[in-house]
């Protein structure tokens, strides 16, 4: 199978990511945020969005921050617009893209912006026509495609019948996005498959959250269909406000390996956005650290709502410099999900078809999520034998945690 040669990036932590921050973060943080990814080479930022701050309030400093982001030569700078006036903002601001949005349910659409699929279309058609009139970049994101909080499963004829009005609509891209983090690689083949025969695949692109793991085999499902444009989130910041649960976005890091093994050439890939500190974007939440796009990792082991993926630590490491040594991770008893074997990163190796770090096929990495605690110890048991066949390296301590947990032992 021919995949693209090419992934271009669309980094939406500034928007997409700080939006669901409880903490108001500082509109100096935002710009030093942003002018580090740019530093760090994005070239197409999602920075703000001109919302009304009365149902988004951590975005209530659009104008400024736009008006103190550096424009490098050869940077797309886009900005959400949900109405007309959101759009006139955006266009003074200089936003060289602007992005409507819709959902493929319409329960989704009515939680989210008070009204039905037809109506937000419509409400969208001023929005698309002044863009086009004005030559700017139009992109759209399509909502909840392979799953809905409120209704569950999406039809794939839903998700068309949407992309296909934003197609109408003029749209230049079309984002397909699992809010949820609920998608399945399969799923995301299918939906592709099916709105490439409505939209030019040069006009689609692929948003995945991280909330069951999922987010890295999705990316290379959506490669395998022959979509090569991708969002990323710094540090996997973000959430729909109006979506239930936490749902971590993919970082762009994560979404980056396997690319990179795989021969592909991302010319917006970042490179290290700060070396040597973290920007504390707020202080009741797990750090965000902008060098590894990694979180501060303390005393966890299975987050609840995560279906078994494991935030215990890789092995018994030296502390940063200034860190305290993180807590041992607690036991886990025999009730509790068995973790999934990627200690961190699920890094396909093309040669093998399987994962660098956890030794498991694409399609078993696509099902963890769906899996029993018994078929996740069988997944185990295999891993060994195939660990066991390539020599040493497989005590780590997620096969610690699951021995815990009633699994097989390293």
């Amino acid at each position: 199978m021919k995949l693209p040669s090419r992934v271009l990036i669309t980094e939406v932590g500034p928007r997409d990511g700080l939006q669901n921050e409880k903490q108001p973060v500082s509109t100096d943080v935002k710009v030093e945020l942003c002018q580090r990814l740019l530093d760090a080479g994005v070239r197409q930022l999602e920075a703000t969005s001109f919302v009304s701050p009365k149902w988004v309030p951590q975005m209530a400093d659009a104008a400024e921050v736009m008006a103190r982001l550096p424009r490098p030569a050869g940077v797309t700078v886009s900005v959400l617009t949900p109405n007309m006036k959101g759009f006139e903002a955006a266009l003074a601001a200089g936003a060289d893209e602007v992005v409507i949005f819709a959902a493929a349910s319409e329960a989704f659409s009515m939680r989210n912006i008070n009204c039905s699929i037809a109506e937000s279309i419509e409400r969208f058609r001023p929005v698309a026509q002044a863009a086009k009139q004005h030559r700017l970049r139009l992109r759209a994101a399509l909502s909840v495609a392979f799953g809905c909080p409120y209704e569950g499963e999406v039809p794939v004829a839903a998700v068309v019948d949407v992309a296909s009005r934003l197609r109408d609509l003029g749209c230049d891209e079309i984002g397909i996005a699992d809010t949820i983090g609920v998608g399945t690689a399969a799923q995301v083949g299918r939906v592709f498959d099916a709105v490439a025969r409505e939209v030019p695949l040069d006009r689609l692109s692929g948003h995945f959250h991280d909330t069951y793991g999922q987010a890295i085999a999705n990316v290379v499902a959506s490669l395998q269909a022959g979509v090569y444009r991708f969002d990323s989130s710094i540090a996997g910041l973000g959430g729909c406000p109006y979506a239930k649960g936490r749902h971590r976005q993919c970082r762009d890091r994560r979404r980056g390996l396997p690319d990179a093994r795989a021969g592909h050439r991302d010319r917006d890939r970042p490179r290290c956005a700060g070396r040597d500190r973290a920007v504390d974007l707020a202080p009741d939440r797990p750090r965000q650290c902008l060098a590894r796009g990694q979180r501060d990792r303390g005393a966890q082991a299975c987050e609840s709502g995560r279906s078994g993926v494991s935030d215990a630590p890789r092995s018994a490491r030296a502390p940063a410099a200034g860190r305290e040594p993180a807590a041992s991770a607690a036991p886990l008893s025999s009730a509790a999900p068995v973790p999934s074997p990627c200690i961190s990163v699920c890094r396909i190796e093309p040669a093998s078809g399987l994962c660098e770090g956890c030794q498991r096929t694409l399609d078993e990495i696509a099902r963890w999520g769906s899996m029993s605690n018994e078929a996740r110890r069988e997944v185990w048991s295999a891993i060994h034998a195939r660990r066991a066949g390539r020599g040493p390296g497989s005590d780590t301590a997620q096969d610690a945690a699951v021995a815990a947990a009633g699994g097989p032992a390293s």
